[in-house]
């Protein structure tokens, strides 16, 4: 085999090996969490809402945790959805199905870690007009 051969070959499995390596860290870097949970505390994300949209929620944790979506009405807070003991879930939730009396500007998604160790938390969550 020449020496030109040689060094084709070498430069080809080095393309190769560095398009492998990208395409694994690219990996790696997608199943980091999102967030992560200090043992026995929350995270929290709040919302500003109004009539006609629809709040859509979906989350993964590596470990049981308590979720809620939650508003403040004068001295009360509100659970429009409140789960405990979960690691993954989705829904939606209606602005215009909350209590009739009820029209907060604002509403929070809140993960809760009841452990001794962090949790890992990826979620999504989204405000979108329902009518479209």
């Amino acid at each position: 085999m020449s020496k030109f051969t040689q060094i084709q070959q070498m430069v080809f499995w080095g393309v190769v090996f560095l398009l492998l390596g990208s395409c694994a860290s690219q990996q790696i870097m997608a199943a980091e969490p999102k967030v992560r949970i200090k043992p026995g505390r929350i995270y929290e994300e709040c919302l500003k809402m109004k009539q006609g949209e629809v709040l859509q929620f979906s989350f993964t944790s590596s470990k049981l945790i308590d979720f809620n979506i939650h508003y403040h009405q004068g001295e009360n807070v509100v659970y429009p959805v409140n789960k405990k003991q979960v690691t993954t879930l989705e829904g939606e939730l209606d602005y215009d199905e909350l209590e009739d009396e009820a029209e907060p500007d604002t509403l929070c998604v809140m993960w809760k870690n009841p452990h001794d160790v962090y949790v890992n938390l990826n979620y999504e969550v989204l405000v979108n007009n329902k009518n479209e």
